[in-house]
Order: structure tokens, then sequence, then C-alpha cells
């Protein structure tokens, strides 16, 4: 077996694992210019020292498969363990249409890991029934750059847990998820945002019909097993298309927040087409309230600082639409 320990210092470790036999070199920030190489090292751990310290994971200009899970990253059949002491992970698989698994089965990821696709078409996926702590929440935050985002886990009902997986990464293409949680939080940015959410293609990794999500043409993300998808649209003259014509595997309810300002963001409820779904507005408070899908074909969704709806139907299905009055005097213009 390899260990190497960092030193009191900041330090920096550069790993380029190279064969299934675990084969592989790394260069270290503290000796500079020197390069060390292993081979059939059954385990190669890397541990930091005093100092604030990153193990980045390099891979190679082909198409590499990568899996992250609580204590180590394997590239190709070749693995590395993250020990003691460290503060990051970076992983960089450069060129080729790489994926990256990251396997929250084992339990939870102790690093913020930040990734790299390069240039090509990479995949990030992750996986698993995390075994220590359920995850609450999930939120995917695009931007600022096109490739560009962010993906956390939470246990929001035990905050001992801390941040179960917290995930930056550039040049990235989709984002699939298949863990099972309470809720999957979607944020736009300020721009004026067209956000779209439709059915996912599936299979892969996932059981079952999956959801998809986009925010104009940052990186979109796939899922199921959420039992609420919230859709936060920020700032911005924002349109919010809630068009599936399946429903997720464990999804329950939609939640759309238009954000600021309070005067221009549009959200548009397609019904299933092929199907008698009447779909009724009930109003809650000004900008807010539920749009009923009444036969509970799809998921009810809810809405918050919206200014505009659009209910959408097929003549050939025969809907109808509705607008439910409050508890308080009303005033209903039919044009």
């Amino acid at each position: 077996s390899l260990t190497v320990d960092g030193t009191a210092d900041n330090d920096t470790f550069n790993v380029t694992p190279t064969g299934i036999g675990n084969d592989g070199s790394f260069d270290h920030s503290q000796s500079p210019g020197i390069l060390f190489s292993y081979d059939n090292a059954a385990d190669a751990t890397f541990n930091g020292g005093l100092g604030v310290d990153e193990l980045n994971i390099l891979g190679d200009a082909d198409a590499d498969l990568v899996t992250v899970n609580a204590t180590t990253v394997d590239v190709d059949g070749s693995t590395v363990t993250f020990g003691t002491g460290l503060e990051a992970l970076g992983i960089h698989t450069l060129g080729g249409d790489d994926t990256l698994t990251v396997d929250t089965a084992p339990g939870q990821i102790p690093l913020p890991i930040n990734y790299d696709g390069g240039d090509n078409a990479d995949l990030l996926q992750v996986i698993g029934d995390p075994a220590a702590a359920a995850v609450d929440t999930v939120t995917y935050t695009v931007g600022p750059q096109v490739q560009e985002g962010k993906l956390t886990h939470d246990d929001d009902a035990d905050p001992s847990n801390g941040v179960l997986l917290s995930f930056d990464f550039e040049n990235l293409e989709p984002v699939q998820d298949n863990v099972v949680a309470n809720n999957l939080i979607v944020n736009g940015t300020n721009a004026d945002n067209a956000i779209n959410y439709s059915a996912g293609v599936g299979g892969g990794i996932f059981a079952g019909p999956t959801g998809l999500v986009s925010v104009d043409g940052f990186e979109t993300i796939e899922f199921n097993n959420k039992l609420i998808l919230n859709i936060n649209a920020a700032a911005g003259d924002d349109v919010i298309n809630i068009n599936n014509n399946s429903i997720p595997t464990g999804l329950l309810n939609i939640n759309v927040d238009g954000g600021d300002p309070t005067a221009s963001d549009k959200l548009i409820v397609n019904g299933l087409a092929g199907a008698n779904d009447p779909l009724v507005v009930l109003p809650t408070a000004q900008g807010a309230g539920v749009v009923d899908n009444i036969n509970n074909f799809l998921p009810d969704v809810g809405y918050a600082n919206t200014e505009t709806i659009d209910l959408v139907g097929q003549i050939g299905d025969f809907e109808g639409f509705g607008v439910d009055g409050t508890a308080n005097f009303d005033l209903m213009i039919y044009n």
C-alpha cells in the first residue's frame, strides 16, 4: 500500500491514476518539479496536514469513468483513497466524453467537490440511498456561466449532519440525480429566465419516469425520487412552463416562486394530453395560490410571486378551466 502525508503548510496533491493495477503518478505543491510514480499500490491513500489541503484527481484525454464515494475515487478501475486532514477534493477529467458517478449509498461524502469536466460532453450522475443520513433537500443552482453550477444535498431534519454533498462544477453537460429526497430545489438566475419542466429521457440510473428542468441554456437536471419540485425563478421577468405528460417516480407536488419583480412573471401549466383533466386556479393571496389538476392526473402546481397564469389544454380532450374566488370580496373580469 501507499500512504502520502501532507505537511504543516498548505498542500495540494495532483494525482493521475493510470491503470487497473492501481498504478499512477502524483506531484506535490511542497515538492515542486518532482513527479512521483507508483505501481500496483493496493491502497493509495493521501492525507492532508495542518494547513488547507486539497487532493486533485486528474483524468486523461480519453473518456474517463470516475466514481466517487465516501472514501475513494475510482478512475477507470484505479482507486485513490482520500484520508484525513483534507479540505477539498478536485476532479479534472480533461478531454473525452467523461462520466462522473457520485455514489452516496456508502455514506456522507465529507469533502466539498470541485469538478471540471474539460472538453467534450461530460455527465454527472448522483445515485444511491445514503445509509447514515436521509437527504431532505437537493438544491441545484445554475451558473454563473452556461456550463457551471452547484449541487448540494442537505439533511435539514438533522442539521448536525451538515451538508451531505457539496458539488461545484464547470464544463459539464447534463446532471442526473436519483437519490431519494423530500425536496428538489432548482434556482434560476436574476436575469429574465425561460424555465421549462418536462419529461426526462429516463433509463440508465433511473427506474421509472423522470422529470427534466432546464433554465435558459444552462445545464439541465434530470431527476426522480423527489416528493416536491420547487422552482425558484429569482429576479427578472421569468416564464415558467410546466409541461410533463408523466409523473416522475415519487413526485407529489410542484411549487413555483416567480420572485421579483412582482409584476412580470408568467406561469404556464399544461394539462395532460389525451385526458380530461380540468385545471382550476385556487387563489390564496395576491400572486399566490394553487393550480389544481381536478382529476389528479398530474401534480398540482402551487405558485407565489406570479402575475400571469396561462392554462393550456387540448380541444379534443373536452377540458374545462376555472377560477375559484376567495373568502373575501373578489373582482373577476372575463374577456
